[in-house]
């Protein structure tokens, strides 16, 4: 029987960097090197439904990369790489079942072992799922010895608890309010509405794209001076049936009068941060005021879901003007370029996706067409869709550093070619619809070899404004046989366009904080 194993509804994503101890495993003779096995995301604990429990068996998981002793090396292939699970002490109270996805992993007598092979970056192994045998009652019921061996860094262990039973986080419904005061005050509640207590302490993340004056002593931030997230730990049993609202508020002020702020909050067992939530490293900056504390209250009004959304608007609602960026498409006929797509912006800089009505539209100028990325690349970016014979395209939204990617074959030479860029705001937010399209151009040229990154050149829209720290770099290049028939292809040239915002860069948000794992890995070409 194959399946997936988790964590009661939270997966790990802790940010661990483990230097090992000195020696290898598995009588292998580790040679001196700066390189070591990061351990990036491993649960504390593992909650198992109890037998008979409908609930779904999410997987263990486990993300490792490598890393070097002095903070560098972090491209440095680690080698001949194992991770053993030890799960002996499970014998006759939990079953193990090998997941499918990962035919090299193999069980015997209670031992997992994987062998992962080379690798540098962020690898994640889901090997199997752990489910309650019939008879077994709720609580601990043994551990998950990890051991992770490679031929050219020190081993690394780990355990993690394993407890029968499923403890259910509840939060407040998410909601939409009006401003008071101009700003937002949140108070974070949550409860357990499971059949297992949390003994293990409650962490609670309080995120948004605007900046919190809140500074409590026992939350982290992402940063010192006007952080956007807190990460507080509450050092107590969650039992089922208990319920808590923080006894101080986050304050959040939009950054205008005509700005709405969305906060979103989660809540998880400490050291099992569900995927994606992005916690923040033990050594990120502390409060300096007194302790956030907790006041029991009547749970019945939250709701399963382990995190919420409240989003607060300015009376009379969010007015926002949206204006589209145009851009240049440069290179040679016959060449296919890759473009970055600049984002649009607004008077404060800032960017919400969720903001607008789906992806940017692309009408393509005469003497271009849109292509699709190619079906064996590996990329970060999005890559345009394209629709009627190339002629249009659409371009959703990229994660933020790796941004949108316009894949275009430039056909032949046009006079004046100008094609469109159009974003579309949602119902009537946008009070000058009149800058929502910008012009792309065409700039046909002559020699030179083809370059390396996308890129594009704004000719509209762009604001002086935007956020420093996020400029558009997708890192995406085309292979050389998806172009025009001959092997060739171009990246366009010129200067980046105009800052491309994941949604935590903006302003100020409507939808909450987009949260992204990158996963960068070696580029394959067709």
């Amino acid at each position: 029987m194959r399946g997936f194993g988790r964590v009661g509804g939270v997966v790990a994503a802790l940010a661990l960097v483990v230097l090992g101890s000195a020696g290898g495993g598995g009588g292998r003779a580790v040679a001196a090197s700066p390189v070591v096995v990061r351990v990036m995301a491993v649960p504390q604990s593992v909650f198992v439904p109890r037998h008979g429990d409908l609930g779904y068996a999410e997987p263990y998981r486990l993300a490792l990369a490598s890393g070097g002793v002095d903070g560098s090396g972090d491209e440095t292939d680690l080698t001949d790489v194992e991770a053993v699970f030890d799960l002996s002490s499970l014998a006759g109270k939990v079953g193990v079942q090998l997941a499918s996805g990962w035919p090299s992993c193999t069980e015997d007598q209670g031992v997992v072992r994987c062998p992962l092979g080379d690798f540098y970056q962020r690898t994640e192994l889901s090997p199997f799922t752990l489910t309650a045998l019939e008879g077994t009652p709720a609580g601990t019921v043994g551990t998950i010895g990890l051991t992770v061996t490679a031929s050219n860094a020190a081993t690394v262990t780990r355990t993690t608890q394993v407890v029968v039973g499923s403890p259910r986080l509840t939060t407040d419904p998410v909601t939409s309010r009006e401003l008071t005061g101009g700003s937002a005050q949140v108070s974070p509640a949550f409860g357990n509405r499971g059949d297992i207590a949390v003994t293990q302490g409650i962490t609670l993340q309080v995120s948004s794209a605007v900046a919190t004056t809140a500074s409590y002593s026992n939350c982290r931030y992402n940063r010192a001076d006007a952080p956007t997230v807190a990460e507080c730990t509450f050092d107590r049993a969650l039992a089922p049936g208990d319920a808590f609202r923080t006894d101080g508020a986050f304050s959040f002020a939009p950054p205008d009068a005509s700005s709405g702020v969305t906060v979103t909050y989660a809540v998880w067992p400490t050291g099992n941060p569900p995927d994606l939530a992005g916690a923040l490293p033990a050594d990120a900056p502390r409060g300096t005021g007194g302790p956030l504390g907790l006041t029991a209250i009547d749970g019945s009004a939250l709701v399963v879901g382990g995190s919420t959304e409240l989003t607060f608007l300015p009376p009379g609602g969010v007015h926002v003007d949206f204006a589209a960026t145009g851009f240049t498409i440069a290179g040679k006929v016959g060449r296919t370029v890759d473009v970055n797509v600049p984002y649009p912006t607004t008077p404060n800089g800032g960017f919400d996706r969720t903001m607008v009505d789906g992806p940017l539209q692309v009408t393509m100028p005469p003497g271009t067409t849109a292509l699709p990325l190619g079906r064996d690349e590996e990329t970060e970016a999005v890559y345009c869709v394209p629709a009627d014979g190339g002629t249009k395209a659409t371009c959703g939204y990229g994660p933020d550093g790796f941004g949108t990617v316009l894949r275009v074959r430039i056909d032949r030479k046009v006079a004046g070619a100008t094609g469109t860029i159009t974003v579309r705001p949602k119902g009537d937010i946008d009070p000058n619809p009149a800058n929502n399209s910008a012009v792309i151009t065409v700039a046909v040229h002559g020699g030179g070899a083809p370059s390396g990154s996308p890129s594009a050149t704004p000719t509209s829209g762009s604001s002086p404004n935007s956020p420093a720290g996020n400029p558009p770099s997708p890192s995406a290049t085309a292979p050389a046989d998806n172009s025009n028939g001959n092997g060739d292809r171009l990246a366009a040239t010129g200067t980046p366009g105009a800052p491309l915002l994941g949604v935590g860069g903006a302003a100020f948000l409507l939808g909450g904080v987009l949260l992204v794992v990158r996963h960068r890995h070696r580029r394959r070409a067709a």
